[in-house]
C-alpha cells in the first residue's frame, strides 16, 4: 500500500503564485500501457521522467479559468510522485498517461475534481494541448495552447524574476545526514541589502556580491539555510527588484549554492 501523501498539481481553474510540491496518493499512480504502434512524431510512450511545460493561449473565458499567458510546469517524478508548479494543489487519488498514434491524454482524478488533457505531438518535444477540467460541485471548464516535454532534472533550482530574471543553482551531497544547506548569492553588482525568504520565513539579507567563484555554505556574503531534504520555496526582495517565487531541492548532507541573477 502506498504510504505516503505528497500534493499534486491544482485542478486548472485557479492561477496561483504558489510553487508546490506533489505526490499522488491512493491507487493508480502508474502510466496506462500505450495502445499498440509507434508515434510518427516520437511522443514517448511513457511519461515518467519527463516535465511538461504548457502555456495557455485560448481559454472559455471563464474568470475562474486559468489566463492567457500563463504557464503550468509538472514533472513526472516516478509512477508516485508528480511535482508541478504555477497553481494551487490538490491531493489526487489517481492518474494515467496513454498513448495513440501522435495524441497522448494525461488524465489526474483530485479528490474535487478532474483534469483531462489532450496532448498532440508535432516532434518528439512538443506540440499543442487542450485540457477539459471539472470540479465535484459541476463546475466546468476549459484551455489550450502549446506544450513542450523535457527530462526531468532532479536538484536543480529555478527561479523567475520581476525586476531582474531568472535564479540557478546545481548541488550534490549523499550520506546518512538529516538535513541539507543552501547558500543563497549574487554576483549582481547593482543589488546589495538583498532580503532573502525561505519557506516563508525570512532567512537573511546578502550583504555583498560576489565577482569571483561562488561562496560555501556558511560563507560570509552569502545567506546560508539549513533545511530538511525535499524541495523548498524562495522569495528574494532588495527596494523594487524581486526574485520568485521559486523552488529549489536540498539534499541530505549536500550544499546547494543558488544564485540570484
Amino acid at each position: 500500500m502506498k504510504s505516503s501523501m505528497h500534493r499534486v498539481r491544482a485542478l486548472l481553474f485557479v492561477a496561483g503564485l504558489a510553487v508546490l510540491t506533489a505526490c499522488g496518493g491512493g491507487g493508480g499512480g502508474e502510466d496506462s500501457p500505450p495502445p499498440s504502434g509507434a508515434s510518427s512524431a516520437g511522443a514517448p510512450p511513457s511519461i515518467i521522467g519527463k516535465t511538461l511545460v504548457q502555456t495557455v493561449q485560448r481559454n472559455d473565458g471563464s474568470p475562474n479559468v486559468i489566463g492567457v499567458g500563463k504557464k503550468i510546469t509538472y514533472s513526472f517524478i516516478d509512477a508516485n510522485t508528480i511535482r508541478g508548479e504555477g497553481l494551487f494543489t490538490h491531493p489526487t487519488t489517481s492518474w494515467s498517461y496513454g498513448l495513440n498514434g501522435n495524441v497522448a491524454t494525461v488524465k489526474l482524478v483530485y479528490a474535487v475534481g478532474y483534469a483531462n488533457d489532450t496532448l498532440t505531438f508535432t516532434s518528439p518535444t512538443g506540440g499543442t494541448y487542450r485540457s477539459e477540467t471539472g470540479l465535484n460541485s459541476g463546475t466546468k471548464g476549459w484551455h489550450e495552447g502549446t506544450f513542450t516535454v523535457s527530462t526531468y532534472e532532479q536538484g536543480a533550482g529555478t527561479g523567475s524574476g520581476t525586476g531582474t530574471g531568472t535564479g540557478t543553482g546545481t548541488g550534490t551531497g549523499t550520506g546518512t545526514a538529516t538535513t541539507g544547506q543552501v547558500v543563497v548569492w549574487t554576483s549582481n553588482a547593482s543589488s546589495s541589502q538583498i532580503s532573502v525568504t525561505i519557506d516563508n520565513s525570512l532567512a537573511g539579507t546578502l550583504t555583498r556580491y560576489f565577482t569571483v567563484g561562488k561562496p560555501a555554505c556558511g560563507e560570509s556574503g552569502g545567506v546560508t539555510k539549513t533545511l530538511t531534504p525535499g524541495v523548498h520555496t524562495l522569495k528574494a526582495t532588495a527596494g523594487n527588484m524581486t526574485w520568485g517565487p521559486s523552488t529549489f531541492t536540498v539534499t541530505a548532507g549536500g550544499c546547494l549554492s543558488y544564485e540570484l541573477k
